[in-house]
């Protein structure tokens, strides 16, 4: 008879991203792939960054068994988590589920890192888009994806519980 977690490990997509050390900003930081040994970081950086965990346990714990093609990204300086990104795969899209840098980090390349390291998995898995969400309010995720070639494609209203958010794209 098949556990739970059996059945999750033996249905999980499966993909190895080789952990890096790069330098950025006068600062050598850590790429590894994120695993369930992270979770407890990223909420702990979720709750740094968004003053509340919008994902819980539950939500990553589904993300990394998934049997849908995937990446998550946890970036260490120091040996302290400072960045999160993921994606995940459906149809032709690689659509962006998190990028999360510390405020103590931001505009150092970090955020630029993880989404290039998406975009580079995205098309290995042959997506012709990458799409994310992004809360109307939030002007410099807004700008920093027009930066990296995004495009507003609609409005979800709503979407943050009281709050819209633009669905944005880019077609690779």
């Amino acid at each position: 008879m098949w556990k739970n977690s059996d059945l999750q490990q033996r249905h999980a997509f499966r993909f190895t991203y080789p952990q890096r050390t790069i330098q950025i900003a006068n600062q050598e930081i850590d790429v590894y792939q994120a695993n369930p040994n992270h979770i407890k970081n990223l909420l702990a950086l979720e709750r740094e960054v968004y003053g509340e965990t919008p994902w819980e346990k539950s939500a990553f714990l589904h993300e990394f068994t998934s049997s849908l093609p995937h990446l998550y990204l946890c970036v260490f300086a120091n040996e302290q988590l400072v960045g999160f990104s993921g994606v995940r795969v459906f149809r032709q899209d690689g659509h962006v589920t998190n990028i999360i840098v510390s405020p103590s980090y931001q505009n150092s390349g970090i955020g630029t890192l993880m989404m290039q390291e998406l975009e580079r998995f995205s098309r290995q898995q042959t997506c012709v888009s990458m799409s994310l969400e992004v809360r109307k309010s939030n002007l410099d995720a807004q700008r920093f994806y027009r930066k990296l070639q995004f495009t507003t494609t609609l409005v979800k209203p709503n979407y943050y519980e009281r709050e819209d958010a633009l669905e944005m794209r880019k077609w690779l």
